[in-house]
């Protein structure tokens, strides 16, 4: 959690500083500005960009837990892995905010801000593996020999999700020619996922395989977890651009960072999960992104950006668990972290 503090942080001062530039340039408020300030910046190489961004988002969030349990006497435990994984979706629209400078065609900066417009983010899958493998203590004969592997507990539950999208990159042209050119940079990607989970309905997917009968569905309609995750990945990126025409032009981009930070935290509430429970885990990982992008110009000062991208996320951690209220700590496992992001947005934008 400190080490995506820390990044937030960074990016707090890269927006601070991008704040600065673009309170230098000259605003454009009515057309009684002097017209004289939009020719100085001009003639300066400055051009400056506002808009307003529009997005889907789909894809998920997941985690996967397995492998050595140590509890808090120190005694361990192997578990199958993988033991259970929870996937968090992420299908949802995207408004934002978007800000770009621009120093003599050289030196770019570009800023965004995004929040989801609808709470409904689809259906979150819990799976949990080998539970029979781990709970079963004799009794009845069993039909197979149980296995560690085996799906044995599969839910579905509503998922209702609150996000937040923070963007920054600076970016340098290393080759600039009449009609084309590629950039190189630097950027600070933030995103905090929230969730709230409820309307559970649960199955047994192999009780019938190890005990010879149906067993009925579980259900539940009160929330059940609250999760959230926050990922903070610093990347490179390269990015071609070329002019198709005098108004329209197309660039590829492409991205990647071998620190991405993570965080999440899991409260299992009293109910269908027994006791409740809660666990932390920091990740450590990498990212990769990539996007397709066309340029439009509507007008001398308006702009419209059409774009796709796709983003997968990828940390491994220990979970660190404790009871329902937080109070006792219970132990620690491996757990892995995954998100697979993919947009399709458009963005309007002002330029002067």
């Amino acid at each position: 959690m400190r080490r995506c503090l820390a990044m937030a942080l960074c990016l707090i001062a890269v927006l601070g500083f991008a704040g600065g530039a673009l309170a230098q340039a000259p605003a454009v408020q009515e057309d009684t500005a002097p017209q004289s300030l939009l020719r100085t910046m001009q003639d300066m190489g400055i051009r400056c960009e506002l808009g307003l961004d529009l997005s889907s988002l789909q894809g998920y969030t997941l985690y996967q837990r397995g492998g050595l349990f140590v509890d808090a006497y120190g005694a361990t435990r192997q578990y199958p892995s993988p033991l259970s994984e929870l996937q968090f979706p992420l299908d949802v629209y995207m408004l934002g905010l978007t800000a770009g400078v621009r120093y003599k065609d050289r030196l770019s900066l570009n800023l965004e801000l995004k929040r989801n417009l609808g709470a409904d983010a689809g259906t979150m899958e819990d799976s949990d593996w080998g539970y029979w493998y781990l709970a079963y203590d004799g009794g009845a004969p069993l039909m197979h020999d149980l296995s560690p592997n085996s799906l044995d507990i599969y839910s579905e539950s509503r998922a209702r999700l609150d996000a937040w999208v923070l963007d920054a990159r600076a970016g340098y042209a290393l080759l600039l020619n009449p009609g084309w050119s590629i950039d190189a940079g630097l950027g600070l990607l933030y995103q905090d996922f929230d969730y709230d989970v409820s309307d559970t309905t649960q199955w047994y997917p192999s009780y019938a395989y190890y005990f010879g009968t149906e067993a009925g569905a579980d259900s539940y309609g009160g929330k059940i977890i609250a999760y959230e995750v926050t990922y903070a990945v610093p990347y490179l990126f390269a990015q071609a651009d070329v002019d198709v025409s005098a108004r329209v032009s197309l660039s590829a981009d492409i991205a990647y960072s071998p620190y991405a930070l993570g965080y999440d935290r899991d409260h299992h509430l009293i109910g269908i999960t027994g006791s409740g429970s809660i666990s932390e885990t920091d990740y450590t990982g990498r990212a990769v992104r990539y996007g397709l992008q066309g340029r439009g110009e509507l007008s001398e000062r308006w702009v419209l950006y059409a774009r796709y991208e796709s983003m997968e996320i990828v940390g491994s951690g220990e979970s660190h668990n404790y009871s329902g209220d937080g109070s006792a700590y219970t132990g620690k496992i491996d757990q892995d972290v995954e998100s697979v992001q993919k947009s399709v947005r458009l963005n309007l934008r002002y330029c002067f």
